[in-house]
């Protein structure tokens, strides 16, 4: 079971990175480029920020924007605001969180155990992992959408050739159940970059970001 702090990860080589995608909708193998997701992570000496944009192409659907704050070495949570449908803010403590929902302004705390991560920082683990095909791992995260901290279980199950924008490239291709929600990422082999996501919706029904 991997936690914040873990000695065997070294948490503050994370890199400052920019990354633009595009969000694509796949049913029964049909793609539809629906709108573009955008990263942003900066460093100081103590703390790692990371901004999350989400942008749809119909104005009808609201867009989402994601900030994390987190200790720089050790992944420690210590805020995040989630600006979209949810609209919410969290505050973390040693043992605890407090969850803030700007629209009635109610308060909700909730007990966390030692070595959690906030759910919007897994991305950002996966990419400091010693990544090899048959390797597993395990953390546990608070997600604030269903108002409980989850399992995450970690599989990387094969090497694949990824588009990268430029050139196609290898990356291992990580299954990551954030409890019962499947995700698959591909993680360059060379740079660690997260090179494509999908995340499975229903039945032949995905959203893919890629590149």
């Amino acid at each position: 079971m991997i936690k914040t702090n873990d000695s065997s990860i070294d948490w503050k080589s994370f890199k400052p990175c920019k990354d633009v995608k595009k969000v694509m909708l796949v049913e029964n193998g049909l793609s539809t480029e629906i709108g573009t997701t955008t990263e942003q992570v900066m460093v100081s000496e103590d703390l790692l920020y990371r901004k999350q944009e989400l942008h749809f192409n119909d104005p009808a659907k609201a867009d989402r924007k994601v900030e994390l704050s987190i200790k720089r070495s050790s992944f420690i949570p210590v805020s995040c605001t989630d600006q979209g449908p949810a609209d919410i803010t969290l505050t973390y403590d040693t043992d605890k969180l407090e969850l803030v929902q700007s629209i009635n302004k109610e308060l909700k705390i909730f007990k966390i155990t030692e070595g959690t991560f906030d759910l919007f920082s897994v991305e950002l683990v996966l990419r400091l992992l010693p990544l090899k095909i048959g390797y597993r791992a395990e953390l546990m995260a608070f997600n604030h959408m269903v108002g409980n901290t989850v399992q995450v279980k970690i599989d990387v199950n094969s090497n694949e050739k990824v588009h990268d924008s430029q050139r196609d490239v290898d990356a291992y291709r990580v299954q990551v159940h954030f409890g019962e929600q499947l995700q698959t990422y591909w993680i360059s082999v060379e740079t660690k970059e997260l090179l494509k996501q999908s995340v499975k919706l229903g039945e032949q029904v995905y959203f893919d970001f890629v590149r």
